[in-house]
């Protein structure tokens, strides 16, 4: 038996409801995960970190020797090494007295059996724990952690959502009457802060926003150039480190935003009140002061502890409608504060064009925006829109955080960076044939490694192509994903060698921190005990908040997801212009132009010909027609079915499809073999 057959690994078990299942290894492993056939998971469920034992492929082998990618290697589970801790959804029933709960996620294949249900009715929905060793002999049992509700609750899905990604969905009581016993500083110390209350400067944020923690402002130079101010709400004034409300803050890691709704960070006394620089308001700020030369190069950094008032709130829109000259009339901007964004757009452009220049990637991946009628259901789901607003806060923003960043560090203080690291060759490489098939290729490569610059001369070449959103879904999900860290690694999408978050404290733990550490400085606390204790924590600090961070993201597409189901589930038998934008042996994923959502083809549905995946050109194609479907291709899709549970999209091509006696031929042949 070949040496490979008794190499063994550990990892996690990702279980596929159809049976199948992949375990990713525990550490990084250029040859990927390894398939697990139905037959060999044993006591294996979903979550659970096991040895796997690698058994012969002939696949696997015959694509090595052929240099083949893409062919994963197969094994069998040896042995659980830890069960997962991940409590388990599901529904709980009762059968001859006894109770248990069958999980919601098709992925966990057992029933579980609950011996206590507390206050638990059959047909609630329930959260439950795992005990035990269960076998394909004998049901797991659980524990009960806690009741979510019934089916029928309009926020149920939140609680099952919010629940497995643990995102509190309210303040303790604790936390509530702390945040009540805040108050806004007296006028003696607001003395002590340097007075920008008669300066123009405004807030720029969504329509739906309910905090505004940012506030820009900007005037020329005498010599050239520009000043830019950024303002930010000074929330550490008022979250006492390792208070009540700090330590939520820290559990929770940052505000979570679904479509309609919110879950903040922190307590709406102070996120929606004491610390969102409204209008008109006198409000706590940390000041950053930029000076630019005319070509916008920094060189000059102040930091100042502030007291603002915001002289407008304005929206995206709004501004963009100002800025191209149109809008209400009864919504006009005030001509000097007109005048002031006209300024803005000139030095965001300065400042994009030298980001640019170094290859900051401008990586514009469009958004889904859900659109809710007054009732709140779902009446449309399309393209977010994206306007040059947007940029000029953007640029805004990350010059800040960069002005920040050089800052702290520049006088010697430790600081929360944002790291970026270099994406996998492997994953470069996986891109560049997605790529490829469209004829382009990245520039400069040396031995797997690229500049961010080649990514960017890649994306000013697909602007405005037909091809564009899907290339950069691909590119984006060939890049690591961003993370916090007490040690700085650059960060590579901006081209930055120095960079962290600042700008927003009252949505992001780590923007606290880095305030926290100002604050510091500017005082003079920098050398104390106490502060030295707490840069001992930014290590600790940077991994919670990179966790929070990435459950909070999952969380937002789990409902977003949700949702385009739900919307979908009324278009049955609609068709819709889609284009491919994966393909597999077992059929292909069609992203609709027009409602942003991702549904699947199966291959059994192409019933004109006999279809066959090919690996070098990653596509299908009809043995008789020649026919093909890969990657970028332009389809008419009909909604055939969707699969609420598995937030599943079925679909099939529009048109008459008759099949060829060829196809006819094919299907007789493979139901003899079977």
């Amino acid at each position: 038996m070949p040496k490979q057959s008794w190499t063994t690994i550990t990892g996690r078990l990702i279980r596929h409801p159809d049976g199948y299942g992949f375990v990713r290894p525990d550490e990084d492993d250029p040859q990927g995960d390894v398939f697990i056939p139905p037959g060999a998971m044993g006591s294996a469920i979903h979550g659970d970190r096991l040895v796997v034992q690698l058994v012969p492929s002939r696949r696997f082998q015959s694509a090595a020797r052929q240099g083949r990618k893409g062919v994963r290697r197969q094994g069998e589970v040896v042995r659980v090494l830890q069960r997962s801790e991940t409590p388990v959804v599901g529904k709980l029933l009762r059968y001859r007295k006894r109770h248990y709960v069958r999980p919601l996620d098709e992925r966990y294949a057992l029933e579980i059996s609950l011996p206590d249900v507390g206050s638990a009715q059959q047909g609630d929905l329930v959260a439950v724990s795992l005990g035990g060793s269960p076998d394909r002999h004998q049901q797991p049992i659980g524990e009960l952690v806690e009741v979510l509700g019934k089916e029928d609750d309009p926020d149920i899905q939140y609680k099952i959502t919010c629940f497995g990604k643990g995102i509190p969905m309210r303040f303790s009581e604790a936390v509530y009457l702390a945040a009540n016993q805040v108050g806004f500083p007296s006028p003696e110390e607001l003395d002590q802060r340097l007075d920008l209350r008669g300066a123009v400067l405004v807030t720029i944020d969504p329509e739906t926003a309910r905090d505004y923690d940012d506030a820009v402002s900007l005037e020329s130079l005498e010599a050239g150039g520009f000043r830019m101010g950024v303002h930010i709400a000074d929330v550490s004034h008022y979250v006492e480190v390792d208070g009540l409300i700090d330590q939520e803050a820290l559990r929770r890691g940052t505000s979570v935003y679904f479509p309609d709704r919110a879950y903040p960070m922190l307590p709406e006394r102070l996120s929606s009140e004491l610390c969102s620089l409204k209008p008109d308001q006198d409000r706590l700020a940390l000041s950053v002061f930029i000076n630019f030369d005319f070509q916008g190069h920094r060189n000059k950094v102040e930091v100042h502890r502030s007291v603002i008032r915001s002289k407008a709130r304005l929206t995206y829109e709004q501004v963009q409608l100002a800025l191209a000259g149109g809008g209400d009339p009864a919504s006009q901007i005030d001509p000097h504060i007109l005048g002031l964004l006209k300024d803005m757009l000139k030095a965001s452009r300065i400042l994009r064009k030298l980001r640019k220049q170094r290859g900051a990637i401008d990586l514009e991946v469009p958004e889904a925006q859900v659109v809710f009628d007054r009732r709140g259901r779902v009446v449309d789901i399309r393209e977010a829109p994206r306007y040059e607003s947007h940029r000029l806060v953007e640029e805004f923003m990350l010059a800040a955080n960069e002005a920040v960043a050089a800052f702290l560090e520049k006088e010697g203080v430790a600081l929360l960076y944002r790291v970026h690291e270099e994406p996998d060759p492997k994953k470069v490489e996986q891109f560049q044939e997605v790529a490829g098939t469209f004829g382009y290729w990245l520039q400069g490569g040396r031995e797997g490694k690229y500049l961010p610059r080649s990514f960017q001369a890649l994306m000013e070449k697909i602007k405005g192509r037909p091809e564009q959103r899907l290339l950069s879904y691909r590119m984006l999900r060939s890049f690591a994903v961003a993370r916090y860290s007490a040690v700085n690694q650059g960060h590579f999408g901006l081209a930055s060698k120095l960079y962290t978050h600042f700008t927003s404290p009252i949505r992001r733990y780590p923007d606290l921190v880095v305030h926290r550490l100002l604050t510091a400085l500017l005082e003079g606390r920098h050398k104390t005990a106490a502060i030295r204790h707490y840069c001992r924590r930014l290590e600790e600090i940077a991994d919670q908040s990179s966790v929070r961070e990435r459950l909070a993201v999952e969380a937002e597409r789990e409902i977003l997801s949700w949702m385009q189901s739900e919307f979908m589930a009324g278009k049955l038998g609609e068709e819709f212009e889609a284009w491919i934008t994966g393909v597999q042996p077992n059929g292909f994923y069609a992203e609709l132009k027009r409602h942003f959502l991702e549904g699947f083809v199966a291959v059994e549905t192409l019933i004109d010909d006999f279809y066959t995946f090919r690996d070098q050109t990653q596509a299908l194609t009809g043995e008789h027609t020649r026919r093909t479907f890969r990657m970028g291709d332009r389809v008419q899709v009909r909604i055939d079915r969707v699969d609420r549970q598995r937030r599943l999209v079925e679909m099939s091509l529009a048109g008459p499809m008759k099949r060829t006696k060829a196809a006819k031929r094919r299907k007789q042949r493979r139901k003899r073999r079977r």
